[in-house]
């Protein structure tokens, strides 16, 4: 028999297993959208091929151009 206790505990862990899937299910969906934009995926093809090619900078090197070096 569950006493009150028991009771809330498994609610609050039930809360807490919702909230979870809840936000996996938002990164499956926002993941998913993001498959699907032709215009995404050609820009990250993009981006692979300049990484693989070394068309890349440091950051600190892109910090200091844009911020003065701060």
């Amino acid at each position: 028999m569950y006493n009150h206790a028991n009771v809330i505990k498994e609610i609050k862990e039930n809360r807490k297993e919702m909230q979870e899937l809840r936000e996996k299910m938002e990164s499956f969906f926002e993941t998913m959208e993001v498959l699907s934009d032709k215009r995404a995926m050609r820009s990250l093809a993009a981006s692979d091929r300049d990484i693989k090619a070394g068309r890349v900078h440091k950051w600190s090197e892109i910090k200091k151009d844009f911020l003065g070096g701060k």
